[in-house]
């Protein structure tokens, strides 16, 4: 039995890879976001992107970053520099992730990023419901899907956001995010949306059928929407239970 349970931990070690990114170029070379992206989704398994930059950094994209296909975090908390990801108001920053894996960013500033996909998310696009998503201290900033639904985020699976801030994000509906079936947790008082706008429905977040949100510890939106239109917007859902919520503006 020893043995047995030796070789389980043995090989899910090796299913388990960290990639760490040394370089704020956007290319294919060794040390980019780009690579690492690459490599981890040759490599398979449940992966972790660090980061290794010495002062804040731009990494601005020629193009999407590939497409997510193994469960990954990519998390800057162990860099001693800031870290930008750049879609230049032309690119959605990452590609869809469409397999059932999960995805966590942890400390890294996300901005400009922009599709014009009628399905929309200018950062993220989740096609899957079972691909969970965890953003943690992390910001959103001047994002747009211009034809479609989630200026940042678009997620039809278990979407978590923790001292986080969307700012200036627009879409047609959800200007910030767009759940579609998903189970949105908005989860501390550190988080905010400012000056998100959606030109039909929910100026921060819209949710449709059968969503789930949930606004832990005074969650706090505050918006300038366009037409008048509600800070956030559910239709035929389901609230789950929650400390305290408070919606300001």
């Amino acid at each position: 039995m020893k043995r047995f349970l030796f070789s389980l931990f043995f090989c899910g070690a090796l299913f388990a890879d960290t990639f760490t990114v040394t370089s704020n170029v956007d290319s294919l070379s060794e040390g980019t976001l780009r690579k690492e992206i690459t490599d981890s989704n040759t490599a398979g398994g449940t992966n972790t992107i660090n980061f290794n930059l010495t002062t804040p950094s731009t990494i601005t994209l020629g193009s999407s970053l590939p497409s997510i296909i193994n469960s990954l975090t990519i998390d800057n908390n162990l860099s001693p520099g800031k870290v930008e990801v750049d879609g230049i108001n032309t690119y959605r920053i990452f590609g869809s992730i469409s397999a059932s894996e999960s995805l966590n960013l942890s400390n890294i500033d996300l901005k400009k990023g922009m599709t014009t996909s009628a399905t929309g998310g200018g950062v993220i696009l989740i096609t899957s419901s079972n691909n969970p998503l965890t953003v943690d201290t992390c910001t959103f900033t001047n994002c747009t899907a211009s034809a479609g639904n989630g200026g940042a985020i678009y997620g039809n699976s278990n979407i978590t956001i923790f001292n986080s801030s969307f700012d200036t994000c627009s879409a047609e509906n959800g200007g910030a995010i767009f759940g579609d079936g998903s189970f949105i947790t908005i989860s501390d008082a550190s988080n905010t949306f400012s000056n998100c706008s959606a030109g039909y429905r929910g100026g921060a977040i819209f949710c449709v059928p059968v969503a789930t949100l949930q606004l832990m510890a005074q969650a706090i939106l505050l918006p300038t929407v366009q037409h008048q239109i509600p800070v956030v917007e559910v239709v035929q859902f389901m609230v789950a239970p929650a400390v305290t919520s408070q919606l300001v503006g």
